[in-house]
């Protein structure tokens, strides 16, 4: 998907900022039992954070 959102787009920025995060505490929420997530913690939180973030595409 990289090169399809310019680098200067709101997700982009906001995605480079939430790299820098520790996620351990999240990573340990996941048991280690049972099924994998179908996402990616840490690619969830993003998700997240972007649609309550209330930007506009």
């Amino acid at each position: 998907m990289e090169g399809f959102i310019p680098e200067d787009d709101s997700v982009c920025l906001l995605s480079h900022e939430l790299e820098d995060l520790d996620y351990t505490k999240l990573y340990q929420a996941y048991s280690a039992k049972g099924r994998n997530p179908a996402v990616d913690p840490k690619t969830m939180f993003k998700i997240l954070t972007y649609s309550y973030s209330g930007a506009t595409i």
